[in-house]
Order: C-alpha cells, then structure tokens, then sequence
C-alpha cells in the first residue's frame, strides 16, 4: 500500500459517522495492517469488537465502504498541497506522531502540520493558556509573562494564535527562546485571524502548526471551538487567564474535565470579565493569584497530581442563563462591529453568528424549549414557541422574517451556501465586505427582537400562552 492509499483508507474509516477519535485508535490497533478489512467484514464480526464498534457507527462504517474514489482524490489534493508548503500529514501510527497527542482522548486519526514536528513528538511538561480575545491588557500581560517564564523553564506553550489571550501566550514563548505550538480550527495553511500574520510565521519558523483539519480548510465557529480540546489534549494542564462564561475558551475547560487533567484559572484583580473564570473555579480549577504565579499554584496543586472529584454545580435558572446569554449575545455584536470597522470580514461574520445564536437561546430557554445553541431551529421547535408566546408580541414582532434570518446564518460558515441567496449572482470568493455587512445588520435586528421578547415575557415570570 503506497502513501496516497494509506491516507486515503485512513481518511476514508476515519469519516464513519460516529466512530470518534479513542474508537478508531482501538479500530485500528485490533486489526493493524487489516484496517480495510472493515469494510468486507460481517456486521456480527463487527459488533463483536466491544468498545470499538457499536450498532450506530456500524451504520456510519457501511455508509463509507463506496467512498474509496473520493478518498484516494482526497488524500492525493492533501499530498499535494503538504508538499506545496513544506507540511506533514501524520497518521496515528507514524514515529513523529506528538506521543502527549496520541495517548490523549482527542487521538485524531489525522492531523496536518506545519513547522518543526520532530521537536515536539516527545515532551513531558506543557501548558495551554487560553482565554477571550478581547482582553484586559493586564490579562494580556500575564498571559505573555507566564508563557516566557515558562518556556525558559523548557515547559512547551500551547494555544490557538487566536488575538487576545492566546497570541500573548505564543509570543512570550517565542521571545524567551522556547517551544510553542499552535493549535487552529482550520487548515495549517490558512491563517486566521489574518491579523495574526506575522505571529503565524513566527510559529511555523520555530514550534508548530497542527490542525486536525485538512489542508484549505476555512474557519467556522463550530471548528474554532472543537480545537480547544485538542489544544488541552497537546498539554499536561492549563491556564484560563480571562473568559466570558460562555466565551469558546469554556470548551477547553470542558476539555480538561473530559480529560481528566487539571486547569489553572487566573482570579484578576482588575476590571474584565471573569465570569468564566468564576465558572471554571466552581468547576474545579485551582486558583492562581496574580502575584504569586501559576508556579505558587503548581506547587500546592501539581499538573500530575490526582484530580480531585468533580464538585457538584448547580444549574443556573433560566432567567439566569437567559440574561447572560443576552449579555453574551451583546458582546459579540460589539465585536462584529469592531471587526467590521477593522474590515475583517471573516471575524465579523463568524462573531455574528454567535450573536445571533445566542440571541435565540435566549429566547428558547426564557420559553423553557431546549434546542442546540449555533444550530438551524427546527418547524417544531418554532411552532413551539410561537404557541407560548403572548398574542400581542405576535401581533408586534415579525417573528417568521426574524427566525428565517437567523436559521439562513446558523450552523453555516463565511460565505457559505445557507447565505448565497442573498447575493444573487456573486460567487463567493467576491462576498467580502458584502456578506459581513449583512450578517452585522442581521444579528442587530434579530438582537432587538429576542431582547424586547424576553424582556416582555418577564413580568409574567415565565412565558403564557397566547391570551
């Protein structure tokens, strides 16, 4: 089996619907050198691979037996471009494969890289800072003191080159001299934020790019916030410095909780939002003061040490989530506005999306309808709505322009087909501006709208039927 066909195969079982990453890796170390012997196998000799296979990725597994053709042209446009940028494609089985990566819960299957993989395949001690990217400067300032310190210390950084928090942490381990990896929700070619240029060249000359994504991929939110488990998965622990409570950087707390490894939270002592910080605390983070270090912290609580069980949490009442994911909805608007002034397009759109999806979760959790926030509302769960909501905000709110405009921006990219029809005729490398302009007039009006209905709704207490 050549290059092309091992990557193919590879990519091919890897994309069954429901087979995660810790799945494959037990798929692939049970049948070894016999991995497409999966797709000739018996459903029963399947099914007899407990903990590997269960009866819903089996289906996932039957639905890629006829995608051979279009994996092979996948793995070739990969080989391809990884030889066009100097890159490596690493399989789960390859010598350079990063050892912290491969004995993590996050195993991709793939990962795509670029920069130096053979100083970073083994190492012992790493920590991923994380948080917002719209910092208070002495957030900032941590973050970047923490990483140089650390890196001299010959501990690896780890982040996601996004601005704010994350930048500071990468370029304080490049000013001291030390390893660093990035960690992006695209392809390893693409640099985002396009802002961060200059500090993506930096990395790729002297630490790391890994994605697990492919090489061309574009950013979009729901990937930007996946690669927050893979960066906690790349480290020993990590750092929260600053986050919104419900900011991306929450997902890496998830991830720690998930992966069983510990995670420092910064407690400022300055004005900024902490209200992450505050929920990472309830769930089990150990403070670091600002004055005394993460290394003070370190050394009452060490990375490696035992975790202690998880502390019960109370859930927040809906009218608490439903104020602060209006809270949240209101600070990405402002962002969207700042990207738009700044022209990046990109960053715009996608801080508009999350504004709008939060917008909506507002709404549902003030009606008590659970839905997935960022993803497309469903008939039902509209009709369920509408039927709860007072006839008078019916009568004053366009409630179907106000939904459909949120349902064409949720759950898609920049410049995707979802919001192709609103720009009749322009293809999509010509949106720019265009669709950033759009996705910022939209989020404010579906914001004033779900603001004015859960506002209504709360002298009631929770929300009627129609009267």
């Amino acid at each position: 089996m050549n290059n092309v066909e091992k990557l193919a195969l590879w990519y091919q079982v890897s994309s069954a619907k429901y087979l995660g990453p810790m799945r494959f890796k037990r798929l692939w170390q049970r049948l070894g050198d016999r991995l497409e012997s999966v797709f000739v196998a018996s459903n029963d000799e399947l099914l007899s691979l407990k903990g590997t296979i269960t009866p819903q990725n089996l289906e996932g597994i039957r639905a890629q037996a006829n995608q051979r053709e279009s994996a092979i042209q996948f793995a070739r446009q990969q080989m391809q471009l990884a030889e066009a940028y100097g890159g490596e494609i690493l399989t789960l089985d390859d010598p350079k494969y990063p050892k912290m990566l491969f004995d993590s819960k996050m195993c991709h299957a793939i990962i795509f890289c670029l920069g130096k993989i053979d100083n970073f395949t083994h190492y012992n001690k790493a920590l991923a800072i994380v948080g917002t990217r719209s910092p208070a400067p002495e957030s900032r300032e941590f973050a970047r003191r923490t990483a140089h310190d650390l890196a001299r210390a010959g501990w690896v950084i780890v982040s996601g080159m996004a601005k704010g928090i994350d930048s500071a942490a990468h370029e304080g381990a490049l000013e001291a001299g030390g390893k660093t990896i990035a960690v992006l929700g695209c392809g390893p070619d693409v640099v985002y934020p396009p802002e961060s240029r200059n500090l993506y060249g930096q990395i790729r000359r002297a630490g790391l790019i890994l994605s697990e994504f492919p090489f061309g991929t574009k950013p979009e939110d729901w990937k930007l916030k996946k690669r927050n488990k893979t960066t906690v998965a790349l480290a020993t622990s990590a750092l929260i410095v600053e986050t919104g409570a419900t900011g991306g950087t929450m997902n890496a707390v998830r991830g720690c909780l998930e992966q069983g490894k510990r995670f420092y939270v910064l407690v400022p002592g300055w004005s900024c939002d902490k209200t992450g910080n505050d929920e990472a605390l309830r769930l089990g983070g150990v403070p670091v003061q600002p004055e005394a270090g993460i290394e003070a912290a370190m050394q009452k609580e060490p990375p490696d040490a035992p975790l202690t069980r998880r502390p019960s949490v109370k859930r927040p009442s809906s009218k608490n989530r439903t104020d602060l994911a209006l809270q949240q909805a209101a600070s990405k608007m402002k962002e969207a506005e700042q990207d738009w002034q700044s022209e990046q397009w990109t960053r715009c759109v996608l801080n508009s999306q999350e504004s709008i999806a939060l917008s909506v979760m507002a709404v549902f959790v003030s009606c008590r309808i659970p839905v997935k926030k960022g993803r497309k509302i469903p008939e039902n769960k509209l009709s369920q709505l509408i039927a709860k909501l007072p006839s008078s905000l019916c009568e004053s709110q366009n409630y179907a322009r106000v939904f459909y405009l949120a349902n064409l921006w949720l759950g898609a990219g920049p410049a995707t087909s979802s919001v192709l029809p609103l720009f009749p005729g322009m293809q999509h490398e010509l949106l720019g501006g265009k669709e950033a302009f759009l996705a910022r007039d939209h989020c404010r009006e579906i914001y004033r709208v779900c603001q004015t209905t859960v506002q209504e709704l709360k002298p009631a207490g929770s929300a009627g039927g129609r009267g």
